[in-house]
């Protein structure tokens, strides 16, 4: 009876065993390297791309801004009755009224050359901001790429260990059956093997889970499979600490963003004050009025204007020089009368608005509360760049130290299923003793596997603390 229900037992870990590991896919497997995830995740990531976007809308700005210095022409052009002179319509005579103006400003309390500097800050601002997302979305690849590779060794650890530990099971059945080794020897070494098994199916549901987030940072659609090459292309990084703390000061993104985001919120700040002081512009107008467009009775005047707003009030002033038409209301005109004569007036208007709205208060305090808050960012961002910097290399060490830790354990964990299976072969040790010593020497394995993924990840968080690019694409700032 014990040998049927051993039977029975060996006869159904024999058909699990047949079942082999998953089948991932019958599809042929993509091979995929660190830089090209990169540059998926850099194609595919939206804020990257919008920032990329911003850059363009900020130089639309820029030229913008610099057209204020140019005047602004206006041309129009009516047709209407002609009056008499009691200002009546002529119903049968119409006439042309058209004019070309041009409107030169002189002084807007500075606001035109901000405004022009405003623009050139946001360019800046955005090309910082840009790199923001650029190495954010290179970090974030970087890691579930490593992420994903560490799954992957692991299930290839496990896959390996399975693989001998059912070539020693077989080998301890055989045994068994002539007697060589006792039946509690045989189930302790079967009782490895799932316990191993388990340990890759888990395994496997990690490296799903990895694989899926890594296709959803790299925008991949379908189900093929992805096979990451295990590379290094990352340079290590061994300067003094005060040297790193100075090139991250200087070509760190996040830092250069906020300080020119305080010189950004300045300049608005100044724009917003120049708009408090006199405003001056210079108007100069041809104008026809005529039958025939552009004929005849021609008008030439010279307008300047002035404001001056605080408040909800505004008080404003314009003078122009104007000509009169000789013959406005169209008198009629006999043989012999005299050249009419063209007199030339003066125009004064002084006008005092209360309540116009044009209090820019709002707008002014909003401004500095927005400069303010940029300093206090700046000097955060400051403060805590040491803190981060000193945790960060922290990691990159204690990873590099538990790399030489698993190299050295994986040494002696060979030696050990060496010395193992050599005693099981001369009988003085057990098939789990040889299993063990395999399993202590895939955990080694997946050790080293694992310090390696962190000092990857620490290496490029100090990349990016330092504001240097993994790789020169094409795309970078």
């Amino acid at each position: 009876m014990k040998k049927l229900l051993l039977g029975l037992g060996l006869a159904l870990l024999a058909w699990l065993l047949a079942l082999g590991p998953l089948s991932r896919t019958a599809a042929a497997a993509r091979l995929l390297t660190l830089q090209e995830a990169v540059r998926l995740a850099l194609e595919h990531d939206p804020e990257t791309k919008n920032a990329k976007r911003s850059i363009q809308i900020a130089e639309t700005k820029r030229s913008q801004a610099r057209r204020r210095y140019l005047p602004k022409l206006d041309i129009g052009l009516t047709n209407s009755p002609q009056v008499d002179y009691f200002g009546q319509p002529v119903i049968n005579k119409m006439l042309w009224n058209s004019f070309v103006a041009m409107d030169q400003p002189l002084y807007a309390g500075g606001t035109i050359r901000n405004s022009v500097k405003l623009a050139e800050s946001e360019i800046r601002r955005q090309g910082y901001e840009y790199a923001i997302y650029y190495q954010r979305t290179t970090t974030e690849a970087t890691r579930a790429y490593f992420q994903t590779l560490s799954t992957q060794g692991t299930v290839d650890q496990y896959e390996a260990l399975q693989k001998q530990s059912e070539e020693e099971v077989r080998e301890a059945e055989t045994r068994f059956k002539s007697g060589l080794v006792s039946r509690f020897d045989l189930l302790e070494a079967a009782n490895r093997l799932l316990d191993t098994q388990q340990k890759l199916s888990r395994a496997r549901a990690d490296h799903q889970a990895a694989t899926a987030s890594l296709r959803k940072i790299l925008g991949l659609e379908g189900d093929e499979y992805l096979r990451l090459v295990d590379e290094m292309p990352i340079a290590d990084i061994t300067p003094e600490f005060d040297l790193l703390v100075g090139e991250a000061m200087t070509k760190r993104p996040e830092l250069l963003y906020v300080t020119e985001d305080v010189k950004y919120n300045q300049l608005r700040t100044d724009i917003e004050r120049g708009k408090q002081k006199p405003q001056f512009s210079l108007v100069a107008a041809h104008e026809w009025q005529s039958p025939q467009v552009f004929e005849s009775n021609k008008n030439f005047y010279i307008m300047l204007k002035a404001s001056y707003s605080w408040e909800n009030t505004t008080l404003s002033y314009q003078e122009s020089r104007q000509q009169i038409y000789p013959n406005a209301y169209a008198f009629p005109r006999y043989p012999g009368s005299p050249p009419l004569a063209t007199y030339y007036f003066s125009v004064r208007t002084l006008k005092y608005s209360l309540f116009d709205n044009s209090s820019n208060k709002v707008e002014l305090e909003k401004a500095r509360s927005d400069r303010e808050l940029a300093h206090d960012r700046w000097r955060q961002e400051q403060l805590g760049l040491s803190a981060e910097l000193k945790a960060v290399l922290a990691q990159k060490q204690e990873s590099s130290a538990r790399i030489n830790l698993a190299k050295k354990q994986i040494g002696m964990s060979e030696e050990m299923v060496a010395i193992s299976r050599q005693k099981y072969r001369t009988g003085l040790a057990t098939v789990a003793d040889v299993l063990k010593a395999r399993a202590a020497l895939a955990e080694a394995n997946i050790n080293l596997i694992n310090a390696r993924r962190d000092f990857a990840i620490a290496l490029v968080q100090l990349h990016r603390m330092l504001g240097r690019n993994l790789f020169p694409l094409e795309s970078s700032p």
